[in-house]
Protein backbone atom coordinates (compact mmCIF):
# COMPACT_ATOMS: atom_id res chain seq x y z
CA UNK A 1 0.00 0.00 0.00
CA UNK A 2 1.52 3.24 -1.11
CA UNK A 3 0.91 6.11 1.28
CA UNK A 4 1.14 9.54 -0.21
CA UNK A 5 0.56 12.71 1.71
CA UNK A 6 -0.71 15.98 0.38
CA UNK A 7 -1.04 19.23 2.22
CA UNK A 8 -4.39 20.70 3.03
CA UNK A 9 -4.78 24.36 3.83
CA UNK A 10 -6.70 24.76 7.04
CA UNK A 11 -7.93 28.09 8.38
CA UNK A 12 -7.84 28.23 12.13
CA UNK A 13 -10.38 30.00 14.30
CA UNK A 14 -7.93 32.88 14.78
CA UNK A 15 -7.75 33.50 11.06
CA UNK A 16 -4.23 32.15 10.77
CA UNK A 17 -3.54 29.65 8.05
CA UNK A 18 -1.71 26.46 8.89
CA UNK A 19 -0.91 23.36 6.88
CA UNK A 20 -1.96 19.90 7.97
CA UNK A 21 -0.87 16.68 6.36
CA UNK A 22 -3.72 14.47 5.30
CA UNK A 23 -3.36 10.96 3.91
CA UNK A 24 -4.13 10.80 0.23
CA UNK A 25 -6.55 8.13 -0.85
CA UNK A 26 -5.01 4.99 -2.31
CA UNK A 27 -4.96 5.26 -6.12
CA UNK A 28 -6.48 1.79 -6.36
CA UNK A 29 -9.55 3.01 -4.44
CA UNK A 30 -9.81 6.09 -6.68
CA UNK A 31 -9.81 3.94 -9.79
CA UNK A 32 -12.42 1.55 -8.37
CA UNK A 33 -14.94 4.28 -7.64
CA UNK A 34 -14.34 6.50 -10.65
CA UNK A 35 -16.38 4.51 -13.15
CA UNK A 36 -18.94 2.97 -10.81
CA UNK A 37 -22.35 4.32 -9.97
CA UNK A 38 -25.57 3.31 -8.26
CA UNK A 39 -25.66 -0.16 -6.74
CA UNK A 40 -22.05 -0.97 -7.72
CA UNK A 41 -20.78 2.17 -5.98
CA UNK A 42 -22.93 1.42 -2.92
CA UNK A 43 -21.36 -2.05 -2.70
CA UNK A 44 -17.90 -0.42 -2.62
CA UNK A 45 -19.10 1.90 0.16
CA UNK A 46 -20.60 -1.01 2.12
CA UNK A 47 -17.17 -2.68 2.14
CA UNK A 48 -15.82 0.25 4.14
CA UNK A 49 -18.97 1.04 6.11
CA UNK A 50 -21.03 -2.12 6.72
CA UNK A 51 -23.75 -0.17 8.54
CA UNK A 52 -24.50 2.02 5.49
CA UNK A 53 -28.13 1.77 4.44
CA UNK A 54 -29.64 2.13 1.01
CA UNK A 55 -32.05 4.77 2.33
CA UNK A 56 -29.10 7.05 3.19
CA UNK A 57 -27.74 7.02 -0.37
CA UNK A 58 -30.81 6.48 -2.58
CA UNK A 59 -33.29 9.35 -2.39
CA UNK A 60 -36.53 9.17 -4.38
CA UNK A 61 -35.10 6.34 -6.46
CA UNK A 62 -31.97 8.31 -7.40
CA UNK A 63 -28.55 7.17 -6.16
CA UNK A 64 -26.46 9.92 -4.57
CA UNK A 65 -23.24 8.95 -6.39
CA UNK A 66 -21.35 12.13 -5.46
CA UNK A 67 -22.12 11.66 -1.77
CA UNK A 68 -21.08 8.00 -1.90
CA UNK A 69 -17.79 8.87 -3.63
CA UNK A 70 -17.05 11.52 -1.03
CA UNK A 71 -17.82 9.14 1.84
CA UNK A 72 -15.67 6.41 0.28
CA UNK A 73 -12.78 8.86 -0.01
CA UNK A 74 -13.14 9.94 3.61
CA UNK A 75 -13.40 6.38 4.91
CA UNK A 76 -10.45 5.20 2.81
CA UNK A 77 -8.28 8.08 4.08
CA UNK A 78 -9.19 7.26 7.68
CA UNK A 79 -8.44 3.57 7.11
CA UNK A 80 -5.03 4.38 5.64
CA UNK A 81 -4.17 6.85 8.42
CA UNK A 82 -5.16 4.32 11.11
CA UNK A 83 -3.17 1.54 9.45
CA UNK A 84 -6.26 -0.64 9.27
CA UNK A 85 -6.24 -3.75 7.06
CA UNK A 86 -7.77 -3.71 3.61
CA UNK A 87 -11.55 -4.10 3.55
CA UNK A 88 -12.97 -7.49 2.56
CA UNK A 89 -13.26 -8.13 -1.19
CA UNK A 90 -16.60 -7.79 -2.93
CA UNK A 91 -18.35 -11.15 -3.06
Amino acid sequence: LVRTIHQLRVASATGLVRFATVPRMDEDVEEKILYKSGVELFRELARLLPLASVEQYCKNGVWQDDVMRMDIQILAAHRIEAGAPDPPPLS
